[in-house]
């Protein structure tokens, strides 16, 4: 079990491609939602905290990894974990791959 108190950025990238995957009902817009609420609540200025997402932003994987790296680790771990369970997201194998791997690498930076 990694007692880190950093994810790892091959995770979050892993994690922000299952997460955005564009078949999932997730949109871009109710990602930026998710996101600017965290920051709002967390007073931490994201990159991506409108919808639409604007030209030249490749995909809504890569503003969600984007606005996620901006976040602290126990943040982070928070976020994916509360994604995991998001009722869009929550029934798909892949997406509670990530959120059991979170758990066993990440479960130190669970607040």
């Amino acid at each position: 079990m990694n007692r880190s108190k950093t994810i790892k950025d091959t995770f979050l990238r892993r994690a922000a491609d299952i997460l955005g995957k564009s078949g999932y009902e997730f949109t871009a817009k109710k990602m930026i939602t998710f996101f600017s609420d965290k920051s709002f609540k967390y007073d931490i200025d994201i990159p991506y905290s409108t919808a639409p997402l604007p030209k030249g932003v490749d995909n809504k994987r890569n503003a969600l990894y984007e606005n996620l790296v901006k976040f602290p680790s126990n943040l982070q771990f928070e976020i994916i974990d509360e994604l995991c369970e998001n009722k869009l997201l929550k029934d798909y194998d892949d997406v509670q791959e990530i959120k059991q791997l979170l758990h066993e690498r990440y479960s130190s930076l669970n607040s």
